[in-house]
């Protein structure tokens, strides 16, 4: 439960303006604390986390593209 509490507060800290790699790795950190308990919840953080991985993945390379 604690580790719980510890990702939540981390995850209400860092949705303001994530760093991909730190909000990715709190979410997956998330899922895996939650695992079977709560499935829909676990997917939910795995979900966060890809969609901040790939939109960080799409400015980075539109980024490269203008240049």
């Amino acid at each position: 439960d604690q580790a719980i509490q510890d990702f939540n507060e981390a995850f209400d800290l860092c949705q303001v303006c994530p760093s991909p790699a730190l909000f990715s790795s709190i979410c997956r950190g998330l899922a895996f604390c939650h695992g079977r308990s709560a499935p829909k919840l676990s997917m939910y953080y795995l979900n966060m986390s890809t969609s901040v991985t790939l939109r960080h993945q799409a400015v980075t390379r539109t980024g490269k593209r203008i240049r």
